[in-house]
């Protein structure tokens, strides 16, 4: 795996947006000597303004002092965002990793070295592949290896579940990072591994609404209603149907502006923001791992600016992945954005194919009745 991952950032329409993103990249903290490797597409039919601007960002190449190597590709066609977003992932197979930043982001300006850090553990070569161990790499990384539970790795920390429409802030496990069963559309990684994954399973899977329906419910109705142009909607279906999970991060390295003009937002939305750490800070420090029980003892260790560069040292915490149902780890959440960490089955004295946890009401009576209990809220639509 690639330990500087190119970014990758798909544009069509949204000049001021890709404008916004691109100074954020532009200031965000850069290896040194190494900078940033960026690669703009722009989708067939963007508009003059948005080619203006990325000639003009091309121009100027350098973020403190290191190069931003823009590489700029013109699709001949106009893709779509689905097919347009394929075509980002793909890049993975060609550059070892990946971050991919559509243009409605700001990026937090240690965002590079997050991601580099976590892609050095949750997506590592080494041969730990989800064992307890993991050696450490050549920049003193403890990478878990080519975790194959893992489908890739998200740079938001999600404050907002989508499908109620309520808050959401997950359980800390006392790492910086966790799993859920959802993946990420507003700043995520991938390794050539876990994308090649992915692209394998998606040349033979059925569409989501010819799938099992013991394995729809295991979605909320919001996806599945989906436009069949999400990609989010078939990577979604690809980890319930592979039992795969993102890794997201507690604190959030971007933020989503949505502003007017989105495929699927088109009046814009104010719901999808994030916090972000002021920009004056020092580097974060990162614990990583799985979340086993106790925590995750063990040799463990941080992240922080080492000799190697931005995100070396990181260490892996932790032992013991994550199996279906979330059981394995503290700290879990699937699709539903709901708990199924072993730390909640171990509270309720209960086995995770005994009770099922619908406390924002988005799961179907036929999902409930699934488990011989369920733990409700009192106002649940289903709760007379």
């Amino acid at each position: 795996m690639s330990d500087h991952p190119r970014i990758v950032v798909p544009a069509w329409q949204r000049s001021h947006a890709l404008q916004r993103l691109l100074n954020s990249i532009a200031n965000a903290a850069a290896p040194a000597h190494l900078g940033f490797d960026l690669t703009i597409s722009l989708d067939g039919g963007a508009p003059r303004s948005v080619h203006d601007i990325v000639r003009r960002f091309a121009e100027t190449q350098h973020t403190h002092g290191a190069p931003i190597n823009v590489e700029v590709v013109e699709q001949p066609r106009h893709l779509g965002l689905r097919q347009h977003l394929l075509w980002c992932g793909d890049r993975a197979l060609e550059h070892g990793s990946v971050i991919v930043l559509e243009d409605d982001l700001v990026v937090d300006r240690w965002f590079f070295a997050f991601a580099q850090a976590a892609l050095g553990v949750y997506g590592g070569d080494g041969d730990g592949a989800g064992s307890g161990g993991g050696g450490d790499d050549a920049h003193g990384r403890g990478s878990v290896g080519d975790d194959p539970s893992i489908a890739g790795i998200a740079l938001h920390a999600t404050e907002h579940n989508e499908f109620a429409r309520r808050p959401f802030k997950p359980m800390r496990n006392g790492l910086s990072t966790y799993r859920m069963q959802l993946p990420c559309s507003w700043g995520q990684c991938w390794t050539a591994a876990q994308w090649q994954r992915f692209r394998e399973w998606d040349a033979t899977a059925p569409p989501l609404e010819a799938a099992d329906p013991a394995l729809q419910a295991r979605l909320p109705q919001a996806i599945i209603r989906w436009s069949p142009q999400s990609w989010k909607k078939r990577f979604a279906h690809y980890l319930v149907a592979t039992d795969r999970w993102f890794i997201y991060p507690y604190q959030s390295y971007t933020t989503n502006t949505s502003p007017p003009g989105g495929t699927h937002l088109p009046a814009g939305s104010i719901l999808y923001h994030a916090h972000l750490g002021a920009p004056q800070r020092p580097q974060d420090e990162w614990r990583f791992g799985d979340g086993g029980a106790g925590g995750g003892g063990g040799g463990g260790g941080r992240s922080g600016a080492g000799a190697g560069g931005l995100g070396a040292g990181a260490r892996r915490l932790g032992a013991g992945g994550v199996g279906a149902g979330g059981v394995g780890a503290e700290v879990a959440y699937d699709a539903f954005m709901e708990p199924v960490g072993a730390f909640v089955y171990r509270a309720l004295q209960l086995a995770p194919r005994e009770v099922t946890l619908d406390l924002y009401g988005t799961r179907t009576l036929k999902h409930l009745q699934q488990t011989p209990w369920a733990v409700i809220r009192g106002d649940h639509p289903q709760a007379e």
